[in-house]
């Protein structure tokens, strides 16, 4: 115990210890940032090919409790140079080479998702971070001699891994485990949108297209809701991947919130 006590006197120890603590937090708020909303995160997986509408939401949440699962590890000192900064590492290096792929395919547009929406990151600034936090973690593998506060036996292990996937699953369960009902309108009930085609009030203009017409999948949103902003990017998917749908935007705030809301909703050429 003494021998513990005294290593933190040592100024060297004591700023490695810090820092490690603090890469093992990043990765744990990283992880929290995913959560909320979780629906962002999961699109990534949809809009790179990379699943489907059933398996990114498992895909997600796998990938949010390893980062939780190496936050945890990092922050016990869970054997850091055999197992936990190597895996951290193969982590990082991961999407670093995934990220460096996209921006030569997509380029640099968008929020990586890194941090959720709590932070914005462009892919290329996540790049950076990475970088970053590989440099880090090479000091730490280097010179950090951590220390075991207490003996982690292999219950201790299965049971901070049960943790680290149940968090994502318990705190956002997937839509699967809910049921949800439409309401269906009556054959006499008609959508009254005419007055989206009067010239009544000049700042609205008269729509290009006719929903009154055939049959279309009309999304009323407001540019400020957060709600609508996750519904629309849904959408979006939606289009992109069928393009003949008949989707059309009903969008209700201020201009000044319209690019705002674009560039929220990865929007692609839908009228509205």
């Amino acid at each position: 115990m003494e021998t513990k006590i005294s290593a933190f006197k040592n100024p060297l120890f004591l700023i490695l210890f810090i820092t490690n603590t603090l890469f093992g937090i990043t990765f744990l708020y990283s992880a929290y940032t995913k959560l909320y909303p979780i629906e962002p995160f999961e699109y990534i997986f949809i809009e790179n090919g990379i699943g489907n509408w059933t398996t990114s939401p498992i895909m997600a949440r796998l990938v949010i409790g390893f980062e939780f699962l190496l936050g945890f590890f990092i922050i016990i000192n869970f054997k850091l140079q055999k197992i936990t900064y190597r895996l951290s590492a193969a982590m990082l290096l991961f999407f670093t080479i995934y990220l460096t792929i996209y921006i030569s395919l997509v380029g640099n547009e968008g929020n990586c998702g890194c941090f959720g929406q709590a932070i914005s990151m462009t892919p290329l600034e996540s790049i950076y971070k990475n970088i970053l936090m590989l440099a880090i973690l090479i000091i730490l593998y280097i010179f950090y001699k951590p220390i075991e506060f207490f003996k982690t036996d292999n219950w201790t292990v299965i049971f901070i891994i049960m943790i680290s996937v149940l968090i994502p699953n318990v705190l956002r369960p997937m839509d699967i485990f809910f049921n949800y009902k439409m309401t269906e309108l009556q054959e006499k009930e008609i959508l009254k949108v005419d007055i989206l085609y009067n010239n009544e009030n000049p700042k609205n203009k008269i729509p290009e297209f006719d929903i009154r017409k055939g049959k279309s999948i009309i999304a009323f949103a407001s540019l400020t809701c957060p709600h609508c902003i996750m519904a629309i990017h849904k959408l979006n998917i939606l289009k992109k991947n069928n393009p003949e749908f008949p989707i059309y935007y009903i969008l209700n705030g201020d201009m000044e919130d319209l690019n705002n809301f674009l560039k929220e909703t990865k929007y692609i050429d839908i009228p509205y």
